[in-house]
């Protein structure tokens, strides 16, 4: 039997340019798009890392409860604050730029099995003393300003701004498993404490403490409900930061870049 031959039928100009189109458009899609999609994820990465910062921030002036005041008076303060980190870090970064090429060659000597180079070694020591005075000398002109915020701030926002309120929850706990304490154990474990935790400096020595352990031990469940408070409180300096420890937590939370903006928002959003 002959082969049946289909006669080839030669497409129409119009459905040639229709699959060209329809190709184009697959093979365009199908090619990776590295620029823009990279692009485009550094950009959710970087707004995600902004939000984060704004949300821890917000959580710390929230917690410790300003007033539109309160608010409206650390705003300048906060943006000169701010400007001082930002012209110090200037100075700062140009430091360490002049570490890199300097760390490059120490690096690549290392490699080859070379010891490095003392002239390398010692220009790297006098950038890192600049950089520390460079940082000493930021800490000490930020302190004029930690001292304005201070007095715009309550003692009590300042202590709840350094974690006040865990030190006051941790003075609890020690009174409780005191007072939970068998007997036999209480007198071993009560003036071993008062020892360890003695501060003179903030009028807590050794046997003040074993006074307030004995009065919270001694006291009956009701009296200790209400006179809970008012001993931790008297114990609380013990766990609770220092100057030194609140300074830096202010340093860090006022001098934030994106502070004062957050600042001005809350203000608005209070007006409203």
């Amino acid at each position: 039997m002959a082969d049946v031959i289909v006669p080839q039928r030669a497409l129409p100009g119009s459905l040639i340019l229709c699959l060209l189109v329809v190709t184009a458009a697959i093979l365009t899609s199908c090619r990776p798009q590295f620029s823009s999609d990279r692009g485009l994820a550094e950009t959710s990465v970087s707004q995600v890392d902004n939000l984060r910062a704004d949300i821890q921030l917000l959580h710390r002036i929230s917690n410790i409860g300003l007033s539109s005041g309160q608010i409206e008076d650390l705003i300048p303060v906060v943006k000169q604050l701010c400007s001082l980190k930002v012209q110090y870090e200037q100075r700062k970064n140009g430091v360490v730029a002049q570490m890199a090429p300097l760390l490059a060659d120490k690096r690549e000597m290392l490699i080859s099995g070379q010891m490095s180079a003392t002239a390398v070694d010692q220009r790297l020591d006098e950038l890192e003393t600049k950089v520390e005075k460079i940082e000493a000398e930021l800490a000490g002109k930020q302190q004029a300003y930690v001292q304005e915020i201070r007095g715009i701030l309550t003692p009590e926002q300042i202590d709840k701004l350094a974690g006040g309120r865990n030190a006051h929850a941790q003075a609890r706990e020690l009174l409780t498993w005191l007072r939970e304490m068998p007997s036999s154990s209480y007198a071993e474990e009560a003036p071993v404490h008062a020892e360890m935790l003695a501060a003179p400096e903030l009028d807590l020595a050794a046997e003040v403490l074993w006074e307030i352990f004995d009065t919270a031990r001694n006291l009956s469940a009701s009296e200790y409900a209400s006179a809970q408070e008012r001993l931790a409180e008297r114990i609380a300096p013990l766990y609770g930061a220092g100057d030194e420890a609140q300074t830096r937590v202010i340093v860090e939370t006022f001098s934030n870049g994106r502070m004062a903006a957050l600042l001005r928002e809350k203000a608005d959003a209070m007006v409203k």
